[in-house]
């Protein structure tokens, strides 16, 4: 740790901003967790970032060196399932973003671009970032493309292992309604069409019963946002660990602060072309049991 005094040289410019032409590594994301363990104050307070700063003002950082350097970070070798000159088929840890559209935010997209050494490509589709498992990386145009197809069309298979808190009432089942994200951010499930809303469909079955808790075994036949938190919520038996659609009170008491939630399977549909060696093909990592069975 290291404290850095840095004092203005400007007037009327907001903190973040001058911090950020200072050292440009310093996100508003870091920036803001520096502000909230009180790395960072202003005249000696505690400050808000949209803080307008002048000429004179002392600004005091306890920030370690390294977070001070934009030194992008790249996917570790174990969490390469696949690769071949088509695509790259990743695992993503819980609280890693999948993709994000600012250049300076850490994403598995952007690990995997500093991997290949190459901004050509991307991944094809998403997990929330409290989520892990397996994500497509496709490497040219013509494969994103015909990944992205498959996908419309439900074509490509995933498959995910969740613990809940509850039992669903029956075993195994499929839920389909429809789902909207309404303006605060959580998604809302309706049983009949309405206007914003779309199709939702998983399936689901018990695997296993652990005292009050459930792993179940779950496939995406649709892939909407946080389809199967909010379907799991719907049943009754929200996902362990979910902040947003859990039970805290669960969530505290087995000490879980990300949701049990991974994608461990995906099934490609049949190509043709330059990807029919890809079809059928099963991509798949041992399901979790998330320290619970």
């Amino acid at each position: 740790m290291y404290m850095r005094e840095i004092i203005v040289g400007k007037n009327d410019i907001r903190l973040d901003k001058f911090l950020h032409e200072q050292f440009p590594a310093l996100t508003f994301t870091k920036l803001s967790k520096a502000l909230k363990t009180n790395k960072l104050k202003v005249n000696n307070k505690k400050m808000p970032l949209n803080t307008h700063v002048k000429k004179g003002d002392v600004i005091k950082l306890f920030i370690l060196d390294e977070e001070l350097v934009d030194t992008p970070k790249i996917i570790k070798p174990e969490d390469i399932v696949y690769e071949d000159l088509n695509i790259l088929v990743a695992f993503k840890a819980p609280g890693l973003i999948s993709i994000d559209d600012d250049p300076l935010a850490d994403s598995l997209d952007k690990r995997i671009k500093t991997y290949l050494n190459s901004d050509e490509g991307s991944i094809c589709h998403r997990l929330d970032t409290g989520t892990s498992g397996l994500l497509i990386y496709a490497k040219n145009n013509d494969t994103e493309q015909a990944i992205l197809e498959a996908i419309k069309n439900h074509k490509l298979q995933k498959f995910y292992r969740c613990v809940t808190f509850g039992w669903p009432k029956e075993n195994a089942g499929t839920i389909q309604n429809f789902l909207k994200k309404e303006d605060d951010g959580y998604v809302k499930v309706y049983s009949t069409k309405v206007e914003g809303a779309k199709e939702a469909i998983t399936k689901y079955s018990v695997t296993k019963k652990v005292n009050e808790l459930a792993i179940l075994d779950v496939e995406l036949l649709t892939g909407r946002t946080h389809q199967i938190r909010v379907h799991m919520k719907s049943l009754g038996c929200p996902i362990l660990g979910d902040s947003k659609y859990g039970n805290e009170e669960a969530n505290r008491k087995y000490k879980k602060k990300r949701q049990c939630l991974c994608a461990y399977k995906i099934i490609l549909p049949k190509f043709t072309g330059n990807l029919e060696y890809l079809s059928n093909r099963v991509f798949e990592i041992p399901a979790p049991t998330f320290n619970i069975a």
